[in-house]
């Protein structure tokens, strides 16, 4: 009888490992703003312009840049040295601020990260960073995380950025852009990366959540959308009703 291995087991998304890898994350930053700080506080600890050593000389400190850029400097260390502890102290703790932040955006945040995480293990569609549930959008970030309610979700559409070195295309980043109804990503998208095969997934499964949200881009809808969203929401919730609607009386016709 040949040996199989059990398989690894599925691994499960929880925000304490988000929290966890955020924290890690925000010390890393922290570690690379102080040894950059350091870096130049040393350099100019040579006096590499010299202006100091004349200033001295003349007992005259005019406000030269040198002057104001050498204070910065020195006023910005300690901070950074503070900043750099209290990630630390944050990394120990596995805790995360801006993880709570998006998650108190939508009530209670154990309330709310449990739900997301449920969802998550039963039934998720992943597309690169971003994770689509039944009832939420999620995007993990390398120092945060991105949280919304598919019912919030209004507009959706791609958004394409090229990258230019003097005039020629190096370069391209391919995401989604997400309104939803209100703040924060009412007025500005939120931008969510997503490759160009990744693309019509997403929209095929925000389609089948959300079946009311606008999808795809066009002038005329940008500009109704920045000067009569009021409207345009009406109509995405006559949408969102006759949806439903559709729905319940399809409920009703199965037979019990």
């Amino acid at each position: 009888m040949t040996y199989r291995a059990p398989d690894p087991p599925t691994p499960c998304f929880t925000f304490d490992a988000v929290r966890g890898r955020v924290a890690r994350g925000t010390v890393i930053a922290a570690a690379l703003l102080m040894a950059l700080n350091l870096s130049a506080a040393a350099w100019l600890l040579f006096d590499h312009y010299g202006f100091v050593t004349r200033a001295w000389a003349r007992r005259s400190f005019a406000l030269r840049p040198e002057v104001w850029g050498t204070a910065l400097v020195w006023l910005l260390l300690p901070l950074s040295v503070a900043f750099l502890v209290r990630a630390v102290a944050r990394a120990r703790r596995n805790a995360s601020p801006a993880v709570d932040r998006a998650l108190a955006r939508h009530g209670d945040p154990v309330h709310v990260a449990r739900e997301v995480e449920r969802e998550v293990a039963a039934a998720s569609e992943t597309f690169g960073d971003v994770t689509l549930t039944a009832h939420w959008l999620l995007h993990e970030r390398p120092l945060g995380v991105d949280l919304v309610r598919v019912e919030e979700i209004a507009w959706v559409y791609a958004r394409d950025t090229d990258h230019r070195v003097n005039g020629i295309k190096v370069a391209a980043t391919r995401g989604v852009a997400v309104h939803t109804r209100s703040a924060p990503y009412d007025a500005v998208a939120l931008a969510l990366p997503c490759s160009a095969d990744d693309r019509p997934r997403l929209f095929a499964g925000l389609a089948d959540r959300a079946p009311w949200c606008l999808l795809g881009y066009s002038a005329d809808r940008a500009d109704r959308w920045a000067r009569d969203r009021a409207g345009l929401l009406a109509a995405i919730d006559r949408s969102a009703d006759a949806s439903r609607s559709a729905a319940g009386a399809t409920a009703s016709d199965r037979p019990g």
